[in-house]
């Protein structure tokens, strides 16, 4: 099941973008 993984892997990443920037 890496897909459900990847999926909030993905939001986690995007917040810390935002974080970051």
């Amino acid at each position: 099941m890496p897909r459900i993984v990847s999926v909030p892997l993905s939001l986690e990443q995007r917040e810390r973008l935002i974080f970051l920037a």
